[in-house]
């Protein structure tokens, strides 16, 4: 069967504040095809998603569907062109039926207007029979496995004639039975002439499905291949592409391996699954990993903000109940959260009150001494160097690495031992993100336990002394300073070994 053109992106770019998220990417994709993009964290598959499921508007280039050119889409003309993305986050009414969601929206209704409850779950079960989706149209969705969720949202875009499918890494959280079942779908999706663009940081899945692969780069296309042409080691090669050693070199800290933090059997049911590991005083412990890879689910378990099937912290020798976030402050450990804005600040409030505020629900008594409380948040404003006129000032007005300060601050003034940073430097500048990394270098040498998690490899490189590589939930690996690299992470993290 001859292949159809059926879509072609050209020079297309998408600009923010700063950053140049997309930079003049051409891309095509044919019936029947399944293309690949791969890149790590950043390199600008969001955005290309986005773009195309009319989210967001290209600043320049073109897009062509059908032999009809477009400057950019809208949520309604993609649908109409019959565009359907299916993103890691389930989009299904839970409290309706298989059938009820695959026909949501466009239920047969009889002559008398009422739907048609027969009809709707004929349709259903023969358009499951026909994927080789085994599934009661009577089970509730909100009584089925993620994997199986996923299953129903393809099925759902299958009805609505779909021409052009777009998942955005649909395995994150599956087991590897569910993987090949969903990727059996994807093939049988594509053999009905639609075309697939797979979004997915794990290779192996890439080299088990795809025609095409295209790797993206801090928002350039590197290159496209066909899966015959290339190998794995090329593809990480293209993804990573950066010189380290040009990259913040950190000053060496003293750590003392005779004192330990150790963090025993973490699970939640799910995205955790018996995680284990240990910091010793001085010591900054990287996490590295894919998106869903469970990294931030593991340190909310931790800091008791999440439920947990199993775990526990042992601080020194001595095992701590941690079951909410109070009992993780009066431990001694703080989180500094991976949206900093939402859940690591009151933006409406000012600097005095946001660095006061875990100091204050840790302190005894009826009263505040408001100019003791002044006086010590002057001394941790003035000791990480966050740049405003007043105390006073709203936090909102502060630039994105004060306002980073502004929390870290608040769980110093909380006399915090174990620091988790969860991606400390997202969305701020160079020159702040150096004093960020100076801070906790300062804070290793108190002897303080540092964690942090990034996406970005050469910081976590640059920065770390030893870092644990999560993948689907598990901690897969450990590498130490000597044999941190870029390619070693990314290996890790899709599954490899080195």
């Amino acid at each position: 069967m001859e292949q159809e053109l059926l879509l072609e992106v050209k020079g297309c770019s998408k600009s923010f504040p700063g950053v140049k998220a997309f930079n003049k990417v051409d891309f095509n994709l044919y019936s029947g095809e399944i293309h690949c993009v791969v890149g790590e964290n950043g390199a600008g598959k969001s955005t290309f998603i986005k773009m195309l499921s009319g989210a967001l508007r290209p600043d320049e280039g073109t897009i062509t569907i059908g032999g009809q050119l477009y400057s950019h889409l809208t949520p309604a003309l993609a649908h109409q062109l019959g565009i359907q993305t299916i993103y890691q986050e389930i989009s299904l009414a839970p409290d309706l039926t298989v059938a009820e969601n695959i026909f949501i929206g466009a239920e047969p209704v009889t002559r008398f207007g009422f739907i048609d409850y027969p009809k709707l779950k004929k349709e259903s079960k023969l358009l499951l029979d026909n994927l080789k989706i085994d599934l009661d149209v009577d089970a509730f969705i909100g009584s089925l496995s993620v994997p199986q969720k996923q299953s129903i949202q393809i099925a759902k875009a299958m009805r609505m004639a779909a021409k052009i499918f777009i998942l955005d890494e649909p395995t994150a959280s599956y087991g590897s039975n569910e993987i090949s079942n969903l990727l059996e779908l994807v093939k049988q999706v594509a053999e009905r002439g639609v075309g697939v663009i797979y979004i997915s940081h794990h290779l192996e899945e890439v080299f088990s499905l795809n025609d095409r692969i295209t790797v993206l780069r801090d928002g350039n296309k590197i290159a496209t291949h066909d899966k015959s042409e290339v190998t794995e080691e090329k593809i990480i090669s293209e993804m990573i592409g950066r010189d380290v050693s040009k990259f913040y070199t950190r000053e060496s800290v003293d750590i003392d391996y005779s004192k330990t933090v150790e963090f025993k059997n973490f699970s939640n049911g799910g995205a955790v699954k018996d995680a284990s590991f240990k910091i010793h005083r001085g010591e900054i412990v990287g996490f590295a990993g894919m998106v869903g890879s469970g990294r931030t689910d593991l340190v909310r378990l931790i800091f008791g903000a999440g439920e947990k099937t199993s775990g526990s912290v042992i601080i020194e020798g001595k095992e701590i109940r941690i079951d909410n976030p109070r009992h993780a402050i009066q431990a001694g450990l703080s989180l500094l959260t991976e949206d900093r804005q939402k859940t690591g600040l009151i933006l409406d409030h000012n600097i005095e009150w946001n660095v006061s505020l875990v100091h204050l629900t840790n302190t005894a008594g009826m009263f505040i001494n408001e100019r003791e409380e002044s006086k010590d948040v002057s001394h941790y404003v003035q000791a990480i160097n966050i740049r405003t006129p007043s105390l006073k000032q709203e936090v909102r007005n502060l630039s994105g690495g004060n306002q980073q300060k502004v929390v870290l601050a608040k769980w110093l003034y909380a006399n915090s031992n174990v620091i988790i940073f969860d991606e400390p430097t997202r969305g701020i500048d160079i020159g702040a993100k150096e004093e960020i990394y100076k801070l906790m270098v300062q804070l290793a040498k108190q002897g303080k336990y540092i964690l942090m998690i990034s996406s970005d490899m050469p910081e976590l490189i640059a920065m770390c002394d030893r870092v644990v590589v999560m993948r689907q939930g598990r901690i897969v690996g450990e590498i130490g300073r000597d044999q941190l690299s870029e390619e070693n992470l990314l290996t890790y993290s899709i599954g490899g070994s080195i």
